[in-house]
């Protein structure tokens, strides 16, 4: 049995600089519409008919309106322009008229559906004018992002008939993203209608990306897999926060996701990130040394006992011959700092809890203070704590694979990681770590080690 590469580049689409063709769009005095999308101390930043992004001064507010109620981040509002000025690449914006122009507008719109009920244009209305603060607006939420293909053939022989690389530009639906991204928050309410949600969107995730040429490659590695029986690997090389965000894992064609399938040829699908730095090749001795690293502070139970005793069980053949070594730490803060002075260890084992700060917007982890007491650590102590020639992180965490997660900041540092993007039961989190190190003890690599969890 072989494997056979197909490696899918996906990229931002460049687009023309809007600022080189700002004046054929846009005339001093023009009414337009633009959505909050920061706030800062001397105003906020404006996304435009979602086009150019500008600031808004607090002494472009109208006087005598609050700027803290008007300016809200994810807020709709009707902006006049002052000035437009493309060398700078700035905009000038007030919202003078704001008030008098949702008014007009409002009314204009319930004449409107008071004369035809219109309930298509209800759903607009809800969409585009009434939209509360903090709510993803329709102008931001509905737009594809647009992005280049790039796929290319490898572990093939002379035998392989037809082309070798493939290039499609393509649109991605990135609100269905989000929505199925909210619905799968709650561990608990995951059910039917979630499964189904799960499956369309795999669905559609498949026919966006793996599409014309780039398809045309697939259907050929795949039949070429399936002749000689070798495993595909769909390798994904992603080139912006919002793709390595996106569940790859979830991709369904003709009734199954591709991970799942028991049918010859297997499909091994793994990500990573096209400005992330190589992975170090490092002579390799045995023992393998694997640290397992446990974190239960009072409150976050996590079952590490049993994980503990399965990996253990898994890997008691190998480690009785002396290929693996098992060592254990507590995962406190003041073990952490210690960690790095271990310069064999080649995997890290954590069991334990993640969490995001929304106020840094940084990953981190849950660590036991040494009474017990919860200590956040975040990605970057985490991974400045890390022995330099550490091989594989397992982080046993839950949203520990998330945008600008530890899984995030350790593989733009080279760190191979297996990390979970979701919460999911403890009872999962064990067997998959059971059932991984009963693969690598059989000398499986790793992304067929976490395939196996699936079939």
């Amino acid at each position: 049995m072989g494997y056979v590469t197909i490696d899918i580049k996906i990229t931002p689409l460049t687009e023309v600089d809007i600022w080189t063709t700002v004046a054929q769009h846009y005339t001093v005095g023009q009414m337009v519409t633009g959505v909050v999308t920061k706030i800062a101390p001397f105003g906020a930043f404006v996304l435009v008919e979602n086009r150019i992004e500008d600031l808004i001064h607090l002494s472009e507010v109208t006087p005598g309106m609050d700027p803290k109620v008007v300016l809200v981040e994810g807020k709709q509002l009707h902006l006049r322009i002052l000035r437009i000025d493309p060398e700078r690449r700035r905009l000038g914006l007030n919202l003078q008229q704001t008030e008098e122009v949702e008014t007009k507008e409002k009314e204009s719109t319930r004449q409107q559906l008071s004369a035809d009920a219109n309930k298509e244009a209800l759903s607009s209305v809800n969409t585009t004018l009434m939209s509360p603060a903090g709510t993803n607006l329709t102008l931001l939420t509905t737009k594809s992002g647009l992005y280049k293909v790039n796929a290319s053939i490898r572990g093939v022989t002379s035998a392989f008939k037809g082309a070798r690389d493939a290039s499609e530009k393509i649109s991605i639906n990135l609100q269905e993203w989000k929505d199925l991204n909210n619905a799968l928050v709650d561990l608990k309410a995951r059910g039917p209608k979630e499964e189904t949600q799960v499956r369309e969107f795999g669905k559609n995730l498949f026919q966006q990306v793996i599409t014309g040429n780039v398809y045309d490659l697939y259907k050929l590695g795949k039949n070429y897999c399936s002749d000689k029986r070798h495993i595909l690997r769909l390798r994904f090389h992603l080139g912006s926060p919002e793709l390595i965000e996106l569940p790859w894992e979830f991709l369904w064609e003709r009734g199954i996701f591709l991970a799942l399938t028991k049918e010859n040829p297997r499909i091994l699908i793994t990500r990573c990130m096209i400005d992330v730095k190589p992975v170090r090749t490092v002579e390799h001795h045995l023992p393998l040394q694997i640290m397992i690293m446990t974190a239960e502070p009072n409150g976050h139970h996590a079952d590490a006992k049993r994980e503990k005793d399965l990996i253990k069980e898994a890997l008691n053949s190998v480690e009785s011959q002396g290929f693996v070594l098992l060592r254990e730490m507590r995962g406190t803060d003041i073990e952490l700092e210690t960690i790095h002075i271990n310069r064999t260890l080649d995997i890290l084992h954590f069991i334990g809890h993640g969490g995001f700060n929304e106020e840094t917007q940084e990953g981190e982890l849950i660590l036991e203070g040494t009474d017990g007491t919860v200590r956040r650590i975040s990605a970057f102590k985490f991974f400045a704590s890390l022995p330099s020639n550490v091989r594989l992180v397992f982080l046993n965490a839950c949203e520990s694979a998330r945008e600008n997660s530890v899984a995030y900041f350790l593989a733009q540092q080279g760190h191979v990681v297996i990390a979970m993007q979701f919460k999911i039961s403890i009872k999962a989190a064990v067997r998959f770590a059971k059932i991984f190190y009963a693969e690598i003890a059989k000398g499986k690599p790793i992304d067929e080690a976490v395939l196996r969890y699936y079939i």
